[in-house]
């Protein structure tokens, strides 16, 4: 997997996040998208791998303060496990600023302002 080739298919999918598809070819395009970024995933090397749901890791980083209080240590965890210990979804406020950030930022803005 390459990070240009998944970077590349995050931000054609970005504008679909949270959004119902408005047509049937629009949902065939985000289906088409959930694949293409399904298969290079599954291309991630174990050690980018979450360390208790084995699913990879799209990369993200928390503040040390944070990931002291609810992350694994050393180990992997994906946003989705890393979630469930936090016991709430991520916020902008929890990333740090870095540059791996900047498309998680991205979709959690995304989420949080389609949410009523």
């Amino acid at each position: 997997m390459t990070v240009t080739t998944l970077r590349k298919l995050l931000e054609e999918v970005l504008p679909y996040v949270g959004a119902e598809p408005r047509n049937m070819a629009q949902r065939d395009r985000v289906e088409a998208l959930r694949g293409r970024i399904n298969a290079e995933l599954a291309k991630t090397p174990r050690t980018h791998r979450c360390s208790e749901c084995d699913q990879p890791d799209g990369g993200y980083v928390v503040h040390d303060s944070l990931w002291a209080a609810h992350g694994n240590g050393r180990a992997v965890l994906c946003q989705g496990c890393f979630e469930i210990r936090l016991g709430r979804p991520l916020t902008v406020d929890d990333l740090k600023d870095v540059p791996l950030n900047r498309l998680a930022i991205s979709l959690v803005r995304r989420c949080h302002e389609r949410q009523p």
